[in-house]
């Protein structure tokens, strides 16, 4: 009888293991699925905004399109974490405009109409003390000085 009791105990210690490293192992929400105009994207974005990876970055990004101009309550949620993420993490957010998937044209027309009052000078300048020499570097800059003649 002792015997089958060490079995079972270790078949269930070794049950517990496998369940916990099978956990620890599964790829970050934020980068495993990455849909358009998925809200849930944003949430957990903005819940990581102190500690962002690339991959949550352009997992963010990827999440913008003009598919999702009519949901309204996407489209001003995500334009504020937008702006946060940009203000945080310019050199990461540039370096992110590089992937295929992201819809470049509407993330530029986002940064010319922000719906809350951020300051633009400052993201502006963030953006030009990057060490970034791409061609989306100059987009951006290029639509953050039309939001600031927007908000003057």
């Amino acid at each position: 009888m002792k015997d089958y009791k060490i079995i079972i105990t270790f078949f269930f210690t070794l049950l517990v293991v496998q369940t916990i490293s099978c956990q620890n192992s599964q790829p970050n929400q934020n980068t495993s699925r990455c849909e358009k105009c998925d809200i849930q994207v944003i949430v957990e974005t903005e819940k990581s905004l102190l500690e962002l990876s690339d991959d949550q970055i352009k997992c963010f990004l990827e999440g913008f399109s003009e598919s999702c101009s009519n949901n309204v309550e996407y489209s001003e949620y995500s334009n504020e974490v937008l702006f946060k993420v940009i203000s945080k993490y310019p050199d990461k957010f540039l370096s992110a405009l590089s992937n295929l998937k992201i819809e470049r044209e509407y993330i530029y027309s986002e940064l010319s109409n922000s719906i809350l009052d951020f300051d633009l000078l400052d993201i502006r300048k963030r953006i030009e003390e990057t060490k970034s020499n791409s061609e989306y570097k100059s987009k951006v800059l290029l639509f953050l000085n039309e939001g600031i003649g927007k908000q003057n």
